[in-house]
């Protein structure tokens, strides 16, 4: 009675602890996967089921030399993997997605899953993953998604017909941790096609655009996507000219740090739309900031200003009006600086700018 006794408890210490190390795995399991600070390293390493372990291995190697890349960027091999996605989640999908970005630098991998037809398959699994609890695997779809496009851009208007834009324009909008891997891709859709060009108008893209030039990591990004949008699309040039849209983009550079930034980039857009330059042209507001800041020391925001207040006065309907005692003192102390270098490209600029003016005057 004692051995069957001491047998039966054994038997049950042991099935607790079976089930104890069982609950313990799963929940590093489920841990795992909701974890966004996990990197992908750590999920191959503490990979505990068969699929996990498959798809850790196949990571590894997309991570191997050229001769075993060849042998998965195979077109059965990659039709199989990317029809396996539908049935996967967590770790496995996240590491089986890492997979295939991996390999979306060689340009075979791009023609092959190309072939396949796999895009459109990308797409409706990009947009049937929750955002919050799937943030990795949908970026690595948008990363993989991203690649594909640096090697040809008719990746991205397939991608576009197939509700990518709609995607990306309401997880902009949603913020971090979204913005370092979606806006990118934002700002190379003007330039790859009418299809993402009129997918980013219907997504309200130009606000979003606007909304980012007072964000100092984005501002400059977001003027050079408008710039070239404008390019191709008059829809842009009107929406530019709209009240609240000038009101915005002066209020933007009333900013000392935002004018710097963008004054450069402001000449560009100006010189591919008179109409805007007219416009902006007449805003005192504008004319006032560009004066005040005439006192900045670095050359290369001086005669970035001065070339944008030269264009404003040369598209004003009455001239006169830009011309001010202020500003004729600030170009005279320019002209008087002695400082050498980049700053006699500023004093030339100046110089020629106070010709201008005394001519016109007098006319």
């Amino acid at each position: 009675q004692t051995t069957t006794k001491t047998v039966r408890q054994g038997s049950r210490e042991r099935e607790q602890s079976v089930s104890t190390r069982g609950r313990e795995s799963d929940a590093q399991a489920q841990a795992q996967a909701q974890s966004p600070l996990l990197s992908i390293a750590e999920r191959v390493t503490g990979s505990s089921t068969y699929p996990e372990k498959v798809a850790g291995l196949l990571l590894i190697m997309s991570c191997s030399d050229d001769v075993v890349k060849g042998c998965l960027t195979q077109v059965d091999l990659l039709q199989m993997i990317v029809d396996s996605t539908k049935s996967l989640s967590g770790n496995v999908l996240l590491m089986t997605l890492s997979f295939l970005k991996q390999l979306s630098d060689e340009p075979e991998f791009v023609e092959n899953l190309h072939a396949t037809g796999s895009i459109k398959k990308l797409m409706h699994l990009l947009l049937e993953l929750d955002s919050k609890e799937d943030v990795h695997q949908k970026l690595t779809i948008l990363e993989l998604i991203s690649n594909m496009g640096q090697v040809d851009r008719s990746n991205l208007e397939i991608a576009a017909s197939h509700g990518l834009l709609p995607c990306l324009c309401s997880l902009a909008f949603t913020g971090e941790p979204w913005l370092a891997t979606v806006l990118p891709l934002l700002f190379s859709m003007p330039s790859s096609g009418r299809k993402c060009r009129q997918g980013l108008w219907k997504n309200e893209a130009p606000k979003l655009f606007l909304t980012l030039l007072r964000n100092r990591e984005w501002q400059q990004k977001a003027l050079e996507a408008l710039i070239t949008w404008l390019a191709s699309d008059g829809r842009i040039e009107d929406f530019l000219l709209g009240g609240e849209v000038l009101e915005k983009i002066v209020a933007a550079l009333k900013d000392r740090d935002t004018l710097f930034a963008l004054c450069h980039k402001m000449l560009l857009l100006c010189h591919r739309s008179p109409r805007l330059s007219i416009a902006l042209s007449v805003n005192a507001d504008l004319t006032q900031a560009l004066v005040g800041n005439l006192v900045n020391t670095d050359a290369s925001n001086l005669l970035s200003i001065l070339r944008f207040l030269d264009l404003l006065y040369q598209h004003h309907p009455a001239p006169k009006k830009v011309v001010s005692r202020e500003l004729l003192e600030r170009l005279e102390q320019l002209t008087h600086d002695s400082i050498a270098g980049d700053m006699l490209l500023v004093k030339d600029k100046a110089k020629t700018m106070i010709s201008t003016l005394q001519i016109n005057a007098v006319l």
